[in-house]
This record gives structure tokens, sequence and C-alpha cells, in this order.
């Protein structure tokens, strides 16, 4: 982040992810202090291994959990893939809406943050849901409890792809889908 940092150039069109961060706006390189901007490469660096790491081992429990779903996946391949590996081109899998219901529905159940973000309140406070919230109080919500909640979604406990696509009312209300966190 010190080379970044010393390669930096205000307005410059950013090239790598760190440079995006310096350049941000609200949030960038003369905005937060020095330990706010280790600490987001330290979240970017957890961000891009931790959660490639839960994801794929979650994927494979729910597929093997839910044959219903692996089967649905396969039927879907094999339609689109009609001579297996041979014609396989990761390109295509953007066109298979299933993978993205999968990968969605992955993400509600298994958060990749699961404990939420943690925020620091403004410095005079604020107002959440009639509740007074001090100034300069960490606080983070509980994404994992969040996803699971019968007033946001219906079945919650069960991996269900389709309700993001094909089963729509077993969403009940989709700003609660969260699977980072929201916000800064």
């Amino acid at each position: 982040m010190e080379r970044k940092i010393k390669e930096f150039k205000a307005g410059e069109k950013p090239r790598d992810l760190a440079s995006v961060l310096l350049a941000d706006e609200k949030c960038g390189y003369g905005k937060l202090s020095m330990a706010a901007i280790y600490e987001d490469g330290r979240l970017i660096i957890g961000a891009g291994s931790e959660t490639a790491t839960g994801a794929l081992t979650g994927a494979l429990f729910y597929l093997h959990t839910y044959p219903r779903v692996l089967a649905k996946l396969r039927t879907i391949l094999d339609a689109t893939f009609t001579n297996g590996d041979e014609d396989y081109v990761y390109s295509f899998t953007h066109q298979i809406p299933y993978i993205d219901d999968i990968i969605t529905e992955l993400f509600r159940i298994q958060s990749p943050v699961a404990d939420g973000l943690p925020r620091l309140t403004p410095k005079e406070g604020l107002v959440i849901d009639d509740i007074f919230i001090p100034g300069d109080v960490v606080v983070h919500v509980p994404i994992w409890v969040i996803q699971r909640q019968e007033m946001y979604y219906k079945k919650t406990e069960e991996f269900i792809p389709e309700r993001w696509s094909d089963q729509p009312e077993l969403v009940k209300d989709k700003r609660a889908y969260m699977p980072f966190g929201l916000g800064l």
C-alpha cells in the first residue's frame, strides 16, 4: 500500500484495486487515516482469499446436501456443453442463470461475511429504528442472522436457488440480501 501511495496521482484513472481505493472521492487518500487505508488493504486480501475458499466449500456442501439442485445444474450444463469438457468455455457460464441463482442462494444462506463489517457511528450519534446509538461506537449487523429471518425470506434454512428466479415469492424483501454488507 505504501508503494501504491507513492505512485498515486490524483485524477489518474485507477489501474488496480489499491488505486481505486486511493482515488475514492469519499474515503480515498487524504480522506482516511493511514491506519484505515492499511485496514482496507487487509480487508481486500481477506475478501479475495477467505471468501473464495468459503464459497467453494459451501457450494460443494450444498450441491452434495441438495441432490435435486445438483441434478438440475448437471442437466443444464449437459445441455449447454453437449460434448462435455471439449465444449466448455468459461464465458458461456455467464449465460446460465441457474449458476447465478446457486451463487446468490449460497451467499444468502452462508454469507462470506457472516458477522457483518464493523462501522463507526458518526460523532453526533444516530437513530436506528427509534433507538439512539451514541457517537463513536462500533456497530455491525450480523448478516448470517439477517439472511435467515422469516420476515425477509420463506423457508430460510433451505437451500433453494430458484427463490432468485422461478420462485420469487420465497423472497419477501430483496433489500435484506447483503452477503458482503452495505454502506460505509
